[in-house]
C-alpha cells in the first residue's frame, strides 16, 4: 500500500496532517520556485507581468515535479514495476485530483494574485509568496475535495480497484499452483 493509501486509513481528525503530508514538500519547492523565477525574471525585465509568469511557471514545474517523484517513489517502494504504464497512470491520477483546480488556477487566480501582490507589497519575494499563498486557498478547497471523494471511492472498492501494474513486479512463490 503506497503512503497516500495509508494516510488516507487515518481517523478523519487526521485529516490535515494527511494534506499536509501530500502537499506540503511539493508546496515548500512551489513557493522557492515562484519567488525565485519572479525575482528572477523581475530582475531581467522590470516587469512584474514577467515576474508574474516566471513565477507562475517555476511554481508548476516545482510543485508537479515534487508530487510526482513522490508518487512514484511510493508505487515503486509498493512493489510496482517502473515503467511507461505507470508514470502514465501516475500522470493520469494526478490530472484527476489537481486538472479541474489547476485549471482555474493557472489561467486566471494564480497570476492574479501574483501580480496583485508584485504591485500591491512593496517588497518584491514578499509580494510573489503572498499572492502565490493567496491563490493557494483557491487552489487546495477544490483539489482536496476531489482528493477526498477519490479516497473514499478507492477505500469503498478497496482491492478491485488495484490497478495490474501496481502489483508486485515479482509474484511471491506461494501463489504460484
Amino acid at each position: 500500500m503506497n503512503l497516500p493509501a495509508r494516510l488516507s486509513t487515518l481517523p478523519a481528525d487526521h485529516k490535515v496532517l494527511q494534506w499536509c503530508r501530500r502537499y506540503l514538500p511539493s508546496e515548500a519547492a512551489g513557493v522557492l520556485a515562484a519567488t525565485l523565477f519572479g525575482l528572477l525574471a523581475l530582475w531581467a525585465t522590470g516587469e512584474p507581468v514577467w515576474a508574474t509568469t516566471a513565477a507562475v511557471a517555476g511554481e508548476g514545474f516545482a510543485y508537479y515535479g515534487v508530487i510526482f517523484g513522490r508518487e512514484l517513489r511510493w508505487r515503486v517502494q509498493g512493489g510496482a514495476a517502473l515503467s511507461l504504464l505507470l508514470v502514465l497512470v501516475i500522470v493520469r491520477d494526478l490530472l484527476l485530483e489537481f486538472g479541474p483546480a489547476e485549471l482555474a488556477d493557472t489561467l486566471l487566480v494564480r497570476p492574479l494574485m501574483i501580480y496583485a501582490g508584485l504591485n500591491l507589497v512593496p517588497v518584491a519575494w514578499l509580494g510573489i509568496a503572498l499572492g502565490k499563498l493567496a491563490a493557494d486557498f483557491f487552489f487546495y478547497v477544490p483539489t482536496i475535495v476531489i482528493f477526498e471523494m477519490r479516497q473514499g471511492r478507492a477505500a469503498s472498492w478497496g482491492e478491485r480497484l488495484r490497478v495490474v501494474m501496481l502489483r508486485p513486479a515479482v509474484v511471491p512463490e506461494e501463489t504460484i499452483e
